[in-house]
Parts: structure tokens; sequence; C-alpha cells
């Protein structure tokens, strides 16, 4: 059986290193592979039988100015994100490390208008689990978040871990965006199940462990 391979995700790797921030070192390994996810996670996958005419297909396409651009659009969207989400991250409180408890993934996504397709500036988004507004665990992340002028409507969460009963626990946790501007509101929902876990080192699992949402329209 021929392997398939996403040409996308060598081109857009190429492009990620090839930033100016990427150069000066400015972008860690982590946050590329994230920056990496988001963009491919919006762009249509690009598969090809590996072993046949593979690196003739990304030239083609890297000499595509059309589609280099569509790339660096989402790059740079994404970029503005990781660096959002790439604050320091001090834990609110200690935790039992002999005991379970379901960690949760940081939650990141964008709101935009479905009227003109722009980043919605000037709400608020709200982060719901189980229907209570969320503790954040790190000290300098909010719970609501301002979506700011210049945020290009992204929003992050860092959700505090809540205990387990029991190691290998499986859970499934509903998940409610809100998002508020002036006397509207609307609201986006997911599912997230979850296995209770010991926590090792929190800041390092927390880094690694990102839920990245599709992006929001709402009618504002």
């Amino acid at each position: 059986m021929l392997e398939l391979k996403n040409i996308l995700e060598d081109i857009v790797m190429d492009v990620i290193d090839d930033l100016d921030t990427s150069q000066a070192q400015e972008v860690s390994e982590s946050q590329k592979t994230e920056l990496a996810s988001y963009v491919l996670n919006r762009l249509k996958p690009m598969y090809i039988t590996s072993d046949r005419g593979f690196t003739h297909i990304v030239n083609k396409y890297k000499n595509d100015p059309q589609f280099l651009a569509d790339i660096m659009m989402r790059v740079n969207e994404g970029l503005k994100l990781v660096k959002k989400t790439s604050i320091s991250v001090q834990p609110v409180q200690a935790y039992d490390k002999t005991k379970p408890y379901f960690i949760f993934p940081k939650i990141s996504g964008r709101v935009l208008s479905s009227r003109s397709v722009m980043p919605v500036e000037g709400a608020s988004a709200q982060l719901f689990i189980n229907g209570k507004l969320a503790k954040m665990e790190f000290a300098d992340w909010n719970n609501p978040v301002e979506l700011k002028n210049g945020d290009d409507g992204t929003y992050s969460f860092a959700p505090a871990p809540i205990p387990a009963d029991q190691p290998d626990q499986t859970i499934r946790f509903e998940i409610k965006i809100q998002v508020e501007k002036e006397e509207k509101s609307d609201s986006k929902f997911l599912s997230l199940e979850l296995k209770s876990a010991y926590i090792q080192n929190i800041e390092i699992q927390f880094k690694e462990n990102v839920l990245q949402v599709e992006d929001f329209y709402v009618a504002m």
C-alpha cells in the first residue's frame, strides 16, 4: 500500500522556519508545532503518494505566490494567538501529586462576525465547564477574557484541573464558550472527554496540551 503524505505539512513548516521571529529564536520548537497545528487545521489537506514526485510537487506550490500568500495569512493569524497564549505561567495553587485529576488542555480559538467575517472586538468571552464558570489555573489568565482591538478576536483559557475520584476515570465534560457584546450574547458548545491522571509537572503538561477550537461565528 502506498504511503500518503499531506504536502502542506512540509510547506507550512518551511514557511514557519523562515519567519523573522523563528530566525531570531523568538519562537520555540513547541510554539512552532502549535502554530503549524493551527494553520494545518484551517487549510484543506493536499495528499499525494510520498514516493511519486513529492519534491517536484512541493517546489511547484512553493513557487505559487497566491498559494503562499494564503498560507502566510494563516501563519500570521496563528502567530498572534501563539504569542498571546505563551505568557508566563504561575500556578494559582499546589496540587497533591498522590491524587488524580482531570487535567484540561489550554483552550484557544477565534471569534468572527458572521456579518462581516471580521474579528469581533470590544466583546468578552467566557468559559463554562459543566454549566459553571471555569476557574483558571494560572494567575495571569482571565475568565472572562476581553477581545480587544488588535487581538484578531482571539481568546485563550487555562482551566484548572478538577479532582477525580480515582485514576484512569473517564468523564465527558460539557464546554461552553459564551461571547457577549453590549446586549448581545452567543454561545459555542463542545464536548471534551478526559481521563484522570496524576499531575507530574502542571506547567509542562499545560504547554504540551492544546485544544484549538474552530472559528466561532457570531451575529455581532
